[in-house]
């Protein structure tokens, strides 16, 4: 039986970045959406040195990567056919042996089928991303894994009145990490809403809402039954959008006897305060587990075009969890400066008490300052310190990138990054200081 899990696992091991792939290529030559079908891409490559490539305390390790790798968001809009997706390949080779080259991607695309209009549409969504193997190690190429997320199903419409209208969600979704095989399993939801539309910006519903959750291994620990009921209010403005879902949920665990509930709070705010600043802030209180923290990140760097910063989301674990997040965010936006300012807190509660309870507060600043038309300084710094609970650590990581990017036509762009990384755990031996210098040179369409 091992052998052959292990068999699985290699042979699934990239099969994620070849699906989105093909999905794209299958959609862009369909007759009806080709013309309609909007693709840009950026391909480059890059050249990474770095003088602690393994993320050591004691024995840093210097080494240079070469990294071909393209970027790409899709968007189609027709009357039958909706697309919004993203993502990005990249190759990496170690000139130095130190890791095995690998191949790794990631991506975020859903696609909205109408097989009878206004009656039933039919949703695909797909989420791949890298995440730790062991949260607590360094975020080194061998504590890296690809996790996957798949989520697919009709939706069924049904209108009661002009303003007043009734919809069944069916999903199912599947979880899949390369190295945390305990990650791995399916999951059928069923939710009953009643949306009713107040005026032609604001609508309240009533959603009645089920999971059912099995990972792989007959009697996994982890299975569980969850089910939520909340009213939610929607309003969309010129100069404000609000989102609020105000409700209760219960989570009940297969192989126990105890079943947990909890107040179930999500909100959203944006509100352009100024023609140039967007403040916009999310709360959270709810029990969820990594399978949904996956689609929802609490931070979205994606869009940075071949960024190296990585931020640490996610522990790919089966168990779910009681969340609180705060979340700000402030936008500024003019002719030379675009900024973005981030400060959070999460506090993350295991129900199971074997899985380290962790808070979490961090600070993110996004900025580019147009220096000439076509020569930007960039400067992304991020700080976030972690309290695991159980275990008494402490880590406080620290990471700074400043780099130039020189449009030198309308295609060709020239990027030139200075980085610094660091870790300041109370843990023995996961402190480390890493310094890089990152040249990238690539093709916009």
């Amino acid at each position: 039986m091992s052998n052959g899990q292990g068999t699985f696992s290699h042979r699934r091991r990239h099969q994620c970045l070849p699906r989105a792939a093909l999905c794209l290529a299958l959609l862009a030559a369909l007759p009806q959406v080709a013309s309609a079908f909007d693709v840009d891409y950026e391909v480059g490559l890059g050249i990474k040195r770095s003088n602690n490539i393994n993320l050591s305390e004691n024995d840093p390790i210097s080494d240079t990567v070469v990294t071909p790798q393209v970027r790409f968001e899709a968007d189609l809009d027709g009357p039958r056919v909706q697309l919004a997706a993203r993502g990005d390949a990249q190759y990496l080779r170690y000139t130095s042996n130190t890791f095995d080259d690998e191949l790794r991607g990631t991506f975020a695309g859903k696609l909205n089928v109408a097989v009878l209009p206004d009656r039933m549409d039919f949703v695909f969504q797909d989420y791949l991303s890298r995440q730790p193997v062991d949260e607590l190690a360094p975020l080194t190429p061998t504590n890296e894994q690809q996790a996957n997320v798949f989520v697919a199903g009709p939706s069924v419409y049904a209108r009661f009145s002009p303003t007043t209208r009734g919809q069944l969600d069916l999903r199912y979704t599947n979880s899949y990490a390369e190295d945390t095989q305990t990650f791995n399993g399916d999951r059928f939801d069923v939710a009953a809403r009643l949306v009713h539309e107040l005026s032609a910006t604001r609508t309240v519903s009533a959603n009645l809402e089920a999971t059912k959750a099995e990972f792989d291994g007959a009697g996994a620990s982890s299975d569980y039954d969850a089910y939520d009921g909340y009213v939610g209010y929607r309003m969309q403005r010129r100069d404000i959008e609000a989102n609020i879902e105000l409700g209760y949920s219960r989570l009940d665990p297969r192989n126990s006897n105890f079943s947990t509930s909890s107040a179930l709070v999500r909100t959203t705010l944006d509100w352009r305060i100024s023609p140039r600043g967007l403040l916009s802030t999310t709360v959270r209180h709810q029990l969820t587990d990594a399978t949904q923290a996956l689609i929802t990140p609490t931070l979205d760097l994606d869009r940075r075009s071949f960024s190296d910063f990585r931020y640490l989301d996610v522990s790919v674990r089966p168990n779910p969890y009681r969340e609180r997040l705060l979340r700000v965010r402030y936008q500024f936006t003019d002719e030379r400066l675009t900024a973005n300012l981030v400060p959070y807190y999460r506090r993350i509660r295991y129900l199971d008490g074997l899985v380290e309870d962790e808070d979490r507060r961090g600070l993110l600043l996004d900025m580019e300052y147009l220096l000439r038309p076509r020569l930007s300084l960039t400067l992304v710094a991020a700080r976030e310190d972690r309290d695991y609970v159980e275990i008494d650590r402490k880590d406080e990581d620290l990471g700074i990138s400043v780099g130039l990017v020189n449009r030198f036509t309308r295609h060709w762009t020239g990027r030139v990054e200075l980085q610094r990384r660091e870790r300041d755990s109370t843990a023995i031996g996961r402190s480390y200081g890493a310094n890089a210098v990152i040249v990238t040179l690539s093709y916009r369409r």
